[in-house]
């Protein structure tokens, strides 16, 4: 019916409305439970050489890394509470590999903007287009 379409429409521009939400979330943390939840999605606990194993190569990991980071940029994120590079020596091999912290946030960017042609990619994509079918429902 007509007001389904307008109360699902009303659900979608609040979910598109997350870019201002967190901008202001930025600004004025309203309470400390929300800025503590706001404080761990900036922790750096998460690097790219975990995700290895969810990638099919290299490349396919840092086109993910690119992708996330324009979201990011996009939505007015500093990067460099979201991104920082560093990098890995190998003593065995005498070579030196660049490796990526992250943000929870950008962790899970990273891997939502991977190969979709991935099988790995795709589930993932998938289960989070399910929950959040789920929840606008």
């Amino acid at each position: 019916t007509g007001s389904d379409r307008i109360s699902h429409s009303a659900n979608i521009q609040e979910l598109f409305s997350y870019r201002s939400y967190s901008l202001q979330l930025q600004r004025s943390v309203p309470d400390m439970q929300h800025q503590h939840r706001y404080q761990e999605q900036l922790e750096m606990h998460f690097n790219a050489a975990s995700m290895e194993h969810f990638f099919e190569s290299d490349k396919e990991l840092g086109m993910a890394i690119k992708r996330a980071m324009a979201i990011c940029r996009n939505l007015g994120f500093p990067l460099e509470q979201h991104f920082r590079k560093r990098y890995v020596s190998n003593s065995d091999s005498h070579t030196l590999k660049i490796d990526w912290q992250m943000s929870k946030t950008a962790y899970f960017l990273t891997m939502i903007n991977g190969n979709p042609d991935n099988p790995l990619v795709g589930r993932f994509q998938w289960e989070l287009l399910k929950k959040m079918v789920w929840f606008i429902s």
